[in-house]
This record gives C-alpha cells, sequence and structure tokens, in this order.
C-alpha cells in the first residue's frame, strides 16, 4: 500500500470528524446561551417561566442556523464562492 494514500484518508476522516463536532458543538452552545439568557430574564424580571421558554425557543432556532451554515461552508455549498465580481 502507499503510505501517502493512507495518510490522506486518515486526515480526510479527521478533518470530517472536526467539522462534524464543531457543528455539534456550536448547536450546544448556542442553545445553552440562549437557554442560560432566559434563565436570568427570569430571575432579574420575575417572568418565570416565560424566559426559559424563550430562551429555549431562540437557543433551538440560533442552534439550527448555526449548523445550517456550518454544514453549508464544510458541504462546499458556499453561496459566495461562485459569485463573479461585479463591475463598480
Amino acid at each position: 500500500m502507499n503510505k501517502n494514500h493512507q495518510g490522506s484518508g486518515r486526515g480526510a476522516f479527521a478533518r470530517q470528524m472536526a467539522q462534524a463536532s464543531s457543528i455539534g458543538i456550536s448547536f450546544i452552545l448556542a442553545f445553552a446561551l440562549c437557554v442560560f439568557l432566559g434563565y436570568q430574564a427570569d430571575l432579574w424580571f420575575g417572568w418565570h417561566p416565560w424566559g426559559k421558554i424563550a430562551g429555549v425557543l431562540y437557543g433551538v432556532a440560533a442552534g439550527v442556523r448555526n449548523m445550517w451554515v456550518l454544514a453549508k461552508r464544510y458541504g462546499g455549498m458556499d453561496d459566495h464562492k461562485n459569485e463573479t465580481p461585479k463591475d463598480p
């Protein structure tokens, strides 16, 4: 077997795993931040349980948006790559 071929396969696999984990981490961080802010809103303003509910909804929306953007970028579907420069 060719050593270069094995190394590139492992490198590609490691790169794909890193990209997949960054997608998951971005979802979890967005969700956790929004839930935390909702919890703090409950404490500060006495909105129990509406702050947490809003935090969960915003967290899911932000997490899904982050996942979509990163999946497009890693999947090669970035909208800005294929644009032609516009003349001024």
